[in-house]
């Protein structure tokens, strides 16, 4: 991993360095070609950290993997703040920021050194995101296809780290989508958990389960974005789902009413955090 770090005069930028350094990062000096000699030089299993002097410089480097961009700026009620060279750095920063191809982090929700280092950790923890994570992550990407007036909700069926289905919450095919009344049911505002059964949507986990057979199923970790309701519960106990990893739960009710079936089932729950 190569960190690099670029901050506005006074931003704390030197004061994150000497904290990553105690976290065993090696400061290693900036150069155009300072990718190629951490390969060269099999530094690649190690924490790299560096100052850059300036963004331009360092976009062929951004552009590798594994590599990660920390600006530093500091907050309005920051003791050491200089408000003159915030203009200047902030039209600099702008394009970086609309670049998508890059790996940004922004860090400036502190206000004393504490608050700095919390940070800190915090950003290191997203770095290189846990499987849990990663896969949970393509459920919410996978929910923007939902057409449900409700809620979007996606879906992800994994065995030993490799996604074996998936799936998002709509109306069937042939159907007129939900958010094009093809369902009267969610389109009348129903509240949450109430009158499923005159539901036309298919729901993620639904669509996940029915695209695989129940070999392809079994044992395998289900990622939802959202705790699954009853209706699901029942399938995903069927077709012996061994684990269950969630974001927001569902319905107090309902929730516990499932967690238990779970429980009495041998299935693991899990709620993921970011």
């Amino acid at each position: 991993m190569l960190i690099l770090i670029y901050g506005a005069p006074q931003s704390g930028k030197k004061e994150v360095l000497e904290y990553l350094k105690t976290k065993d990062f090696v400061d290693v000096k900036f150069s155009v070609s300072m990718y190629s000699n951490i390969i060269i030089e099999n530094k690649w299993t190690q924490n790299n950290v560096c100052l850059i002097p300036c963004l331009e410089k360092a976009k062929e480097v951004l552009e590798r993997p594994s590599v990660r961009l920390l600006i530093i700026f500091a907050p309005t009620n920051s003791e050491w703040r200089n408000n003159i060279a915030d203009d200047i750095f902030y039209q600099e920063i702008l394009p970086f920021l609309s670049n998508s191809r890059y790996d940004i982090s922004l860090l400036n929700n502190f206000s004393t050194l504490d608050d700095l280092k919390i940070n800190i950790d915090k950003c290191l923890l997203g770095m290189r995101p846990s499987w849990d994570q990663y896969f949970m992550n393509i459920a919410f990407a996978i929910s923007e296809r939902s057409n449900c007036m409700k809620r979007k909700v996606g879906c992800v069926i994994t065995k030993n780290n490799r996604v074996v289905s998936a799936g998002y919450n709509g109306t069937p095919t042939g159907m007129a989508n939900c958010h094009d009344y093809g369902c009267k049911r969610c389109n009348s505002n129903a509240r949450r958990n109430v009158d499923l059964h005159n539901c036309l949507c298919v729901h993620a986990e639904e669509n996940a389960l029915l695209s695989i057979d129940f070999s392809a199923a079994q044992h395998c970790t289900l990622y939802v974005t959202t705790f699954p309701c009853i209706l699901c519960c029942r399938k995903i106990v069927q077709m012996q789902i061994s684990r269950i990893v969630y974001w927001r739960n569902y319905d107090e009710e309902s929730d516990n009413f499932v967690s238990k079936i779970f429980s009495n089932t041998g299935i693991e729950l899990y709620k993921v955090t970011f």
